[in-house]
């Protein structure tokens, strides 16, 4: 705690990626710091444990932190937001989004904290669930409303329960390294190139219909790096394809971490808000749940 303090002291914003039931106690002490927290993805392990924050706690952490979405910020995807604002395709009607990976199999093959319910929230869906929700959130504008949640696919897999402390072993080696000043390379789990064969379509994409045609992005491997295409299939008129290339692996994170390090409170978009990582714990809960009757 206290070489948590001292590290906390010698920055403005602090960026948490500790394991998800660690966010909220971490984002409130660097808050109580007088800092900006940025935390990653998802924002607690379940909803209920920030339903059990008070009042106060709730209202620091509206003012002080900064939830990372990392692909709300691709410049692929922030494309493609400003092709169906343009109305491009019309009205949309339905945004689908599809991530074809369930973590690196070594999380499957020993104990380790993100299968532990009680520190991750509940395996692949709580990890990379919040990008898809997320993500068909962002692109179907402020005005959508949310009027059901249910899982089409559910994978069901034989979990150990057995506890891990591979979070206070990842801890205890972040501090170590940044004491010894040692840059943490803390990057994502790309799905490019990925050898899982247990994705459902082994691709990702975000496919938005409209009243007037439709949109299709899909992420596909260039190499050793990745592109995006956008395909635009009007109900009238010529289809049209464009391809954005990643400046560099794992490009989402990065601009969305520079994003969040250098906006101003007035200009940061409610998809980086508390409440909006609030509203997308509310939905991984609906889903566990109907997943589960």
């Amino acid at each position: 705690a206290s070489t948590m303090c001292k590290l906390v002291a010698e920055c403005d914003k602090a960026l948490i990626c500790t394991p998800p039931n660690t966010h909220i106690p971490i984002a409130l002490e660097i808050i109580a710091a007088g800092k900006t927290a940025i935390t990653e993805k998802p924002l607690a392990s379940s909803s209920s444990q920030v339903c059990q924050l008070g009042a106060a706690d709730r209202q620091r952490l509206r003012q002080g932190l900064r939830y990372l979405e990392s692909f709300l910020f691709n410049p692929a995807f922030k494309r493609l937001r400003g092709y169906i604002e343009s109305g491009g395709i019309g009205s949309p009607l339905l945004v689908s989004v599809f991530m074809a990976n369930a973590g690196p199999a070594k999380w499957r093959d020993r104990p380790f904290w993100r299968r532990n319910r009680d520190v991750a929230g509940g395996g692949a869906l709580y990890d990379w669930g919040p990008h898809t929700i997320a993500l068909a959130l962002y692109l179907a504008g402020v005005s959508a409303r949310e009027v059901v949640t249910s899982p089409v696919y559910v994978q069901r897999e034989s979990l150990d329960s057995q506890k891990s402390d591979g979070m206070d072993v990842d801890w205890r080696l972040l501090i170590r390294e940044a004491s010894a000043g040692i840059p943490a390379m803390l990057v994502e789990s790309s799905w490019v190139g990925s050898r899982d064969t247990l994705s459902p379509e082994g691709r990702s994409w975000v496919r938005v219909e409209g009243t007037m045609g439709s949109y299709e992005l899909e992420v596909r491997a260039a190499g050793r790096a990745k592109e995006y295409q956008i395909d635009h299939a009007p109900h009238r008129g010529a289809r049209s394809r464009e391809v954005v290339i990643a400046e560099f692996p794992h490009d989402s994170f990065f601009h969305a971490l520079r994003s969040l390090i250098e906006l101003r409170d007035d200009e940061l978009p409610f998809e980086s808000s508390f409440d909006f990582g609030l509203k997308i714990l509310n939905i991984l809960d609906q889903v566990t749940v109907a997943a589960s009757t």
